[in-house]
C-alpha cells in the first residue's frame, strides 16, 4: 500500500459519474484520467514491467466525511491498457467498476453449458398438444383429354372388389393414431392387408366422402364405404349407393359426412360390385378425406431455472471464478414463478444436451418478456421490474440552487411503432399456422419520428416449435437451425404421495405444463400452453416504459395467428396505458448545481426549481468532481412539471 496523494498532478479533473443503464439501475463509475509522477509513477511502471498486461494496480480514493474521518469513496483497478508514459508523467485510467467492466467485456459472448450440470432435480412431464392430422385420397384411373375428370375401367367379377384409391396428400406429425394406405383393384378376399385407413389405437375421427360415379346405360353397379373390425369379417356399411341395369338415372353418389369411432385394429375400405365390363367416370370435384387429432405420448424433459442459468453465465464471464451473484426478484405471478428454460437438444432427447446463451440474450429476454432490467449492487447483479428503479420519493431537493438549466425533448424515446414477440419460425406442417407467438406490430399513431421499440425475445416460447422437436426424438441427426435455441415454458409444480399395497410410501414430484389461462382461436384450446407469453403480454410487462411515448397502441399486423383471444381479450384489441403509469416524460433537463453530494437514494426523484416551475425527475446521468469544489451536473428524466406556488 502506497500513499500517492502528493504524486497526482491533475486533481481538478478527477470526477465520478452516475449513469442509468438501459433505463434501469443507476451505476456509479469513475471518469477522468490520472496523471502520476514521482513515486506513484514508479510503482505503476514497475508493476507493469513485472506483470505485463496482467498488471492490475488498485487505486483507493478516500475523503473526509462530516465527522472529519477518512471514508473510502471508490476502490478501482487501474486500466493497464490505457497506460501512457512521456518520461515524466504517467497517465492511466481507472476501470469504471470491476463488475461493470466484466459485463461490458463479456456480455455478448455465447457460452455453452451441459444441461446435466445445471438442470433442476424435477423434470417437466410434457404431454403435448393435440395435433390436427388428415389424409386425402384420389381416385386411381385414366386421365381424359380436355377434362379434369377420371375414367376407371371396371371388370366384371363374381365377388366384391376394392375400389381403386390412393393417398394424394397427408398431414401426419405424431402418427400414433392411424395407418393410411392405398387400395389397389382386386377381390377384397385376395387383399386382406389393404385398407384406406386403419386404427392403431381406439378413438374418433371425421370422415368426409362425396363421390359421384357416372355409369353407362344398362349396366349394374353398386359401391359402399365399409368399416371392418380387427381380425374378423364383421363389418358395418357406412354408406351405399348403386344402380340397376334398367334405371334411368345413371349417376351413383357415395356420400358420408360425420364422425366415426374406430376401435383398435378397425379399418375402412370402399367396395364395389359389377356384373359387366365397362368404364365409369369420376368427376374431379370428388371429396375423400379423413381428419383426426393425435397427441404424443408423455415424455420427460430436463429444465433449468432462470436464476441457475444467470449464475452460470456470470461465473463464465468472471473467468470461471465464483464471486458474482445473480438474483431475480420474482413478482409472485405464475407467469414468472413457473417459468423454466429448456434447451432445444433436451426437448429432442439428445444425450449430453447443451444449452447456449449469452448475458446479452438473457438480459434481452428478461426485458422483453417480463420488463426486468438489472442493477449492480457490490458483487450482486440483481434483476427487478423496471418500475422498481423509479420511486416517487424525493431523494434530493435542489431548490433554485442551479447555475445552468437546459430542457429538451428526447426524440429517441418517441416511437411510431412497437414490435413485440419473437422471431418468426418456419414449420413443415400446416399445424404451424396456428402458432401466435411470433412478432406482432403495433402503431402508436405518432408522426413525430420513425423510431421503433423492439420487445423481441431471443428465447423461444412457440408451442409448435417445442412439439415438433419432441416428435423428432430418436433422430440422430442435428439441425443447426434450431438445436442451439433456448425455449421457455410456464410450468406448475406437482407433488404426489402414494402408498403401495405393502404400505410403502412413495413421494414424487415433477413440473407439468401450465394450462390455467383460457384461450380461443386455436386448434386445441384445452391442450394449448404458454398462453401467458403472447406478444400482448410483453406490452403489459413493459407498459410503464411504453407509456413514456404513447398512451395507446393499435394493432397493425402479426407474423402468426392473430385471431386468438386470451382470457377474453383479443390480441388485436387496442392497448391502452393509463397516463399515470408512465415512468417519466420524453423530456430531460440538464442542470448544474453547487450542492455537492449525490443523493443516497438513486431511485428517487431529484427536484429543482427554475423560471417559476418545479421539475421532478430521475437521474439519467450525474457527475461530481473530487479534487476540487466544482458544480455538480445532473441530467434528469423528467417525471413531472408543475407551476411553482
Amino acid at each position: 500500500m502506497y500513499d500517492v496523494t502528493g504524486d497526482l498532478l491533475n486533481w481538478d479533473e478527477i470526477y465520478s459519474k452516475l449513469k442509468r443503464i438501459d433505463y434501469g439501475g443507476v451505476m456509479r463509475s469513475f471518469a477522468g484520467k490520472f496523471e502520476f509522477t514521482r513515486a506513484a509513477r514508479d510503482v505503476i511502471r514497475n508493476d507493469f514491467l513485472k506483470k505485463g498486461i496482467a498488471s492490475a494496480p488498485k487505486l483507493i480514493w478516500e475523503e473526509r466525511n462530516d465527522e472529519w474521518a477518512w471514508e473510502e469513496v471508490f476502490n478501482y483497478v487501474l486500466d493497464i491498457s490505457s497506460y501512457s508514459d512521456d518520461g515524466g508523467v504517467l497517465s492511466i485510467s481507472a476501470i469504471d467498476d470491476s463488475v461493470e467492466s466484466i459485463i461490458k467485456a463479456n456480455k455478448g459472448t455465447q457460452y455453452e453449458y451441459s444441461v446435466d450440470i445445471i438442470k433442476e432435480v424435477n423434470n417437466l412431464l410434457y404431454d403435448g398438444i393435440e395435433m390436427s392430422e388428415s389424409v386425402n385420397w384420389q381416385v386411381s384411373g385414366n386421365s381424359i383429354d380436355g377434362s379434369t375428370d377420371v375414367d376407371v375401367p371396371i371388370s366384371a367379377k363374381l365377388g366384391e372388389q376394392l375400389f381403386p384409391l390412393y393417398v394424394g396428400s397427408s398431414e401426419q406429425n405424431v402418427g400414433n393414431r392411424f395407418l393410411i394406405g392405398d387400395t389397389p383393384p382386386g377381390f377384397i378376399l385376395d387383399n386382406p392387408n389393404s385398407y384406406l385407413i386403419k386404427s392403431i389405437s381406439s378413438g374418433g375421427m371425421e370422415m368426409h366422402v362425396d363421390m359421384t360415379v357416372q355409369i353407362p346405360a344398362g349396366k349394374y353397379f353398386s359401391i359402399s364405404l365399409r368399416r371392418y373390425y380387427k381380425d374378423t369379417d364383421k363389418h358395418d356399411v357406412l354408406a351405399r349407393s348403386g344402380v340397376e341395369t334398367g334405371d334411368v338415372n345413371r349417376e351413383v353418389r357415395l356420400s358420408f359426412n360425420g364422425g366415426l369411432y374406430m376401435e383398435d385394429g378397425s379399418y375402412l375400405i370402399v367396395a364395389f360390385l359389377s356384373t359387366h365390363n365397362f368404364t365409369i367416370r369420376i368427376p374431379s370435384n370428388t371429396i375423400f378425406t379423413a381428419k383426426w387429432y393425435s397427441r404424443v405420448k408423455p415424455v420427460n424433459i430436463d429444465v433449468v431455472s432462470p436464476v441457475k442459468l444467470l449464475n452460470r453465465v456470470l461465473q463464465s464471464m468472471n473467468s470461471g471464478k465464483e464471486g458474482l451473484i445473480g438474483e431475480i426478484v420474482f413478482d409472485g405471478s405464475d407467469r414468472m414463478n413457473g417459468c423454466k428454460l429448456v434447451a432445444a437438444e433436451s426437448i429432442r432427447g439428445i444425450s449430453s444436451a447443451k444449452m447456449y446463451t449469452s448475458f446479452t440474450k438473457f438480459c434481452n429476454w428478461m426485458s422483453a418478456v417480463f420488463g426486468y432490467v438489472y442493477e449492480v449492487d457490490g458483487k450482486t447483479i440483481r434483476f427487478k421490474h423496471r418500475t422498481a428503479f423509479y420511486e416517487k420519493e424525493v431523494a434530493i431537493d435542489l431548490g433554485g440552487d442551479v447555475s445552468e438549466f437546459n430542457g429538451n425533448m428526447v426524440s429517441s424515446l418517441i416511437y411510431s411503432r412497437v414490435r413485440a414477440g419473437y422471431d418468426k419460425q418456419d414449420y413443415d406442417s400446416v399445424n404451424g399456422r396456428d402458432e401466435f407467438r411470433f412478432t406482432t406490430e403495433y402503431s402508436t399513431e405518432t408522426t413525430l419520428t420513425d423510431n421503433k421499440l423492439d420487445l423481441i425475445s431471443p428465447y423461444r416460447a412457440d408451442v409448435y416449435g417445442v412439439e415438433f422437436l419432441v416428435q423428432r426424438r430418436g433422430e440422430d441427426t442435428t439441425d443447426s437451425s434450431s438445436d442451439n435455441d433456448v425455449f421457455f415454458i410456464c410450468t406448475q409444480y406437482v407433488s404426489e404421495t402414494n402408498t403401495t399395497p405393502e404400505g410403502i410410501v412413495i413421494r414424487s414430484s415433477r413440473h407439468e405444463l401450465d394450462r390455467s389461462i383460457g384461450i380461443v382461436g386455436v386448434l386445441s384450446p384445452d391442450t394449448m400452453f404458454n398462453v401467458m407469453y403472447s406478444p400482448r403480454s410483453f406490452l403489459i410487462a413493459n407498459k410503464c416504459f411504453i407509456g413514456v411515448s404513447t398512451n395507446k397502441l393499435s394493432y397493425a399486423s402479426s407474423d402468426g395467428n392473430s385471431e386468438v383471444v386470451i382470457d377474453g381479450v383479443s390480441e388485436k384489441d387496442a392497448f391502452v396505458i393509463e397516463k399515470n403509469k408512465a415512468l417519466f416524460m420524453p423530456f430531460e433537463v440538464t442542470i448544474e448545481t453547487n450542492i455537492q453530494d449525490f443523493p443516497s437514494n438513486r431511485k428517487g426523484l431529484v427536484r429543482v426549481k427554475n423560471d417559476g416551475y418545479v421539475y421532478s425527475g430521475y437521474i439519467e446521468e450525474a457527475e461530481t468532481f473530487h479534487g476540487k469544489s466544482k458544480s455538480n451536473g445532473y441530467k434528469l428524466l423528467v417525471n413531472e412539471i408543475v407551476e411553482e406556488k
